[in-house]
């Protein structure tokens, strides 16, 4: 088997008035979510190794709550892996236990739209509660509303922060 790729903790999602380049964009507006857990796999012919981290890359204690949400969805990512031919990604849960992203590379996330379509009849997934063109209108229609949301483009993007690329993301 291959070397098993490094382990990449999540970045910060920025808040929406630290980001640029989201007006005009066609964004999923998801509901809020707080960190949890983790699932580096890689899958070489018919072997499957995989590790589960929390977001900051910290090994998970095997008889925690996240280590065994984890370990339940191993067989369902490598299933879905193995039918779309992914060779290996990073999967992040959030503290609900649903998936709200995968890293397929370094600088490389699913859309909100591809995770939905590939994992929502298997595995909890964000929750979106509309697609609409970003906008300043928009954006302050958003805040009006009281509650807090991440925006997230409909086609990955990312935008550079102390010269690293990160996922065009931003919280408000």
């Amino acid at each position: 088997m291959s070397k098993f790729p490094e382990f990449l903790p999540y970045f910060d999602i920025k808040p929406i008035d630290q980001v640029s380049g989201l007006i005009g964009v066609y964004c999923y507006v998801i509901e809020y979510y707080k960190p949890g857990f983790a699932v580096l796999i890689k899958r070489d012919g018919e072997k499957v190794i995989w590790q589960a981290r929390d977001w900051d890359g910290e090994e998970l204690v095997c008889d925690s709550a996240m280590w065994q949400a984890a370990v339940k969805h191993i067989t369902t990512l490598t299933g879905v892996m193995s039918y779309a031919g992914i060779p290996q990604s990073e999967y992040y849960f959030d503290a609900d236990n649903n998936l709200v992203d995968m890293r397929q590379s370094l600088n490389k996330f699913a859309s909100p739209g591809m995770l939905r379509d590939l994992f929502t009849k298997c595995i909890g997934t964000q929750k979106v509660v509309e697609v609409a063109i970003m906008t300043a209108e928009k954006i302050q229609e958003l805040k009006d509303m009281g509650k807090s949301y991440i925006i997230k483009p409909s086609r990955y993007r990312f935008h550079t922060v102390d010269d690293t690329p990160e996922p065009l993301y931003a919280y408000l």
